[in-house]
């Protein structure tokens, strides 16, 4: 598979996973709790997985669960969006290869600046990163779980409503 068709392949994948959790957040309450079977401690082993050190442990699990108990479906499904994929690009581009995890490019540059480059925008833009996911639900758990953020400003960018378009 060539790197631009698998590359399509994942944005697909999670522009799926993330419609099937707008539209149906707790389908994805049985998934946190598989996982939490996997704990020790604040490390999380996933079969066949490098095991993830966590920051909050067990505990942001089950608070992401009531979280998803609490929320309502939104009825407005995510569409694909080649500029916002290409400007998500330059950021993997630019912080990959240095191994970094930030939301500021090597210009000094944020998303909307990112964003900028290819598209006029209004109103909303956000920008989520995940690193080290296996596969589109994994990347979708982290984002939900959002460990080590204290104000779950990932988790909250699932559910905003005012988001129409991804960039993956």
């Amino acid at each position: 598979m060539s790197n631009s068709s698998e590359c399509a392949l994942i944005q697909s994948k999670l522009l799926t996973e993330l419609n099937n959790l707008r539209s149906d957040p707790q389908s994805y309450i049985s998934i946190l709790e598989n996982d939490k079977t996997y704990f020790n401690n604040n490390i999380l082993y996933r079969p066949n997985q490098q095991p993830i050190q966590t920051y909050e442990g067990i505990s942001i699990y089950d608070e992401a669960i009531s979280f998803l108990n609490s929320q309502s479906a939104l009825n407005n499904k995510l569409q694909q969006s080649s500029h916002l994929n290409k400007a998500a690009k330059d950021l993997v581009n630019c912080i990959g290869p240095r191994g970094l995890v930030t939301h500021e490019d090597s210009d000094g540059n944020f998303v909307s600046e990112r964003v900028d480059k290819y598209i006029e925008w209004s109103e909303y833009c956000s920008e989520c990163i995940v690193v080290g996911a296996r596969n589109a639900q994994d990347v979708v758990v982290d984002l939900i779980v959002d460990d080590g953020v204290q104000e779950r400003e990932h988790r909250n960018c699932l559910f905003d409503e005012r988001a129409k378009f991804v960039g993956v």
